[in-house]
């Protein structure tokens, strides 16, 4: 008889089981909102455009314990880049827009100089994640010539 009990409880845990769960996927986070951040450099690759020839150059970057800062602001987009010294292909500070807002594949930036950078997105970034990647393609007149990769953290607020 305990078998039977048995037998018919782990029937009925393995029916209940096995129905599917109610799944619903949240909204898209905006990637606005995603962007909107203070980012500090975590990595640097450097890649030469014709020997495609990559050097991890962020020991430079992140030398004496003084690491640059890039503060995206979302609200009047504007940026500010804190390169601590070292090498500056962004600016300092200026304006920002992404090439699509709902699915970017590059931020513009113009610079205070009023110079315009791209930069390439690596991924679409949302609210949750944690990385910013993007690439800067250096020129020598319309040859490119060196890819730079830099790799930033979110900065815990």
């Amino acid at each position: 008889m305990n078998r039977i009990y048995t037998l018919a409880f782990v029937v009925l845990i393995s029916l209940t089981a096995c129905q599917p769960d109610e799944r619903t996927l949240a909204p898209a986070g905006s990637k606005l909102e995603g962007i909107n951040a203070t980012w500090v450099l975590d990595k640097v690759i450097s890649t030469d455009s014709t020997t495609e020839i990559k050097i991890d150059i962020t020991s430079y970057y992140l030398q004496d314990n003084l690491v640059p800062e890039l503060v995206m602001n979302s609200e009047n987009l504007s940026y500010t880049f804190n390169a601590q010294g070292k090498k500056n292909y962004l600016g300092t500070s200026g304006t920002w827009k992404f090439d699509d807002d709902e699915a970017p594949t590059n931020i513009e930036l113009v610079n205070e100089n009023n110079e315009t950078v791209l930069l390439n997105l690596h991924k679409t970034i949302r609210p949750v994640d944690q990385t910013l990647a993007v690439q800067l393609v250096r020129y020598c007149g319309e040859t490119p010539r060196a890819v730079y990769s830099y790799f930033f953290k979110r900065k815990a607020e």
